[in-house]
């Protein structure tokens, strides 16, 4: 009797752990299916399928290097060792691309086995249209990068991060393009060139070159037309209305913001540090400790120091003076205040953020 409950008990337990495996194994099929495998591209979204296509690695083949740059559509976000073992294959990731995709470095006589990994889905290539920003694409370039008499425009061009921007043979492969190297920018691995116009496509097509962008025009000097150029307004208007209600930002500079400037007054008060009953409108506040002292004048640096340490304050004490004109900030960073004002101010993004400075 007792060997039959202990068996009846067995089968019990197996069952359980049979069903706990069932439920558990349609819970993984269920949250695979809610990942988005589409990889999202600046030019198009990529919806990868399931085979390596023939035409694909003919073309990829036919890159005259020994490793190429590809799209990968990876199961998911590879922890450190699983990006070892990627690399021990000869897989090196590069860039991450939304959902779950990535720019990779790979051999190019090893395609099939890359593709049999475990962790990789899917491979596919990088197209020229893929590498062109908007300016580029539609050949409508502003008056500070082309030039009209030679018919050429002035690019930024960024290689792929394991392609080194120094000087050497790299540059010469830019250059056969007809292009003319003019400078580097290795904070972001690129280059700056002069290209004919007719010649941009053709390096589209390079394997190196993962973007390309039209240089910048000369710096505005002022903030009032940034919440246009970037499109904010868009998401200002109903249903959405973002403009920063409820937000604090933290602002970390090697100076502090202006709070007395016009473009941060509101009715946010900020209290002194000394007098409790001194506030000033503004929706910047101070991290750091605050005084606020009376001067119709400006106040030198030695002055200021020498009062601070009078009354036992430390040197990095925020200085506000009250004047007859109402309450300014002499020493305030113009570098912090310009971040701030492309932040919060009344010409900037989050027109209705506070933020904290320190």
């Amino acid at each position: 009797m007792r060997r039959i409950s202990v068996v009846f008990v067995l089968i019990i337990i197996l069952t359980s752990i049979v069903s706990g495996f069932n439920a558990s194994s349609e819970l993984y099929a269920r949250e695979e299916n809610d990942i988005n495998y589409n990889i999202k591209l600046k030019s198009r979204t990529v919806v990868p399928d399931d085979d390596l296509n023939p035409d694909v690695i003919n073309r990829l083949q036919k890159i005259p290097y020994s490793r190429v740059h590809v799209l990968l559509s990876l199961d998911h976000i590879p922890n450190p060792f699983e990006r070892i073992q990627l690399e021990e294959n000869g897989v090196k990731l590069l860039a991450y691309i939304p959902d779950n995709g990535w720019f990779a470095s790979v051999p190019k006589d090893s395609l099939d086995l890359v593709v049999s990994l475990p962790l990789i889905r899917w491979l596919g290539e990088i197209l020229p249209e893929d590498k062109l920003g908007m300016s580029v694409k539609s050949r409508e370039f502003g008056d500070w990068s082309y030039n009209h008499e030679s018919n050429s425009v002035r690019l930024i061009v960024q290689l792929f991060e394991d392609v080194p921007v120094e000087r050497g043979g790299y540059y010469r492969i830019i250059e056969s393009y007809g292009a003319k190297v003019l400078d580097e920018i290795p904070v972001i691995n690129s280059i700056l060139i002069e290209i004919p116009v007719s010649n941009i496509d053709s390096l589209s097509v390079e394997d190196l070159v993962q973007w390309i962008e039209e240089i910048p025009g000369k710096p505005e000097l002022t903030n009032k037309e940034i919440r246009d150029i970037i499109k904010a307004d868009i998401v200002y208007d109903p249903p959405y209305e973002f403009k920063g209600t409820g937000v604090v930002i933290a602002i970390f500079e090697s100076g502090v913001p202006d709070a007395s400037h016009i473009e941060f007054d509101r009715d946010m008060k900020m209290l002194a540090y000394v007098n409790d009953s001194e506030v000033v409108d503004s929706r910047i506040s101070y991290g750091d400790p605050v005084f606020m002292m009376e001067s119709n004048e400006y106040v030198g640096e030695t002055s200021k120091n020498q009062m601070l340490n009078e009354l036992n304050l430390s040197n990095e004490t925020v200085v506000l003076t009250q004047t007859k004109y109402g309450w300014v900030y002499w020493y305030a960073s113009e570098h912090a205040t310009h971040v701030a004002g492309t932040a919060i101010g009344k010409s900037g993004i989050a027109t209705n953020a506070t933020m904290v400075a320190y």
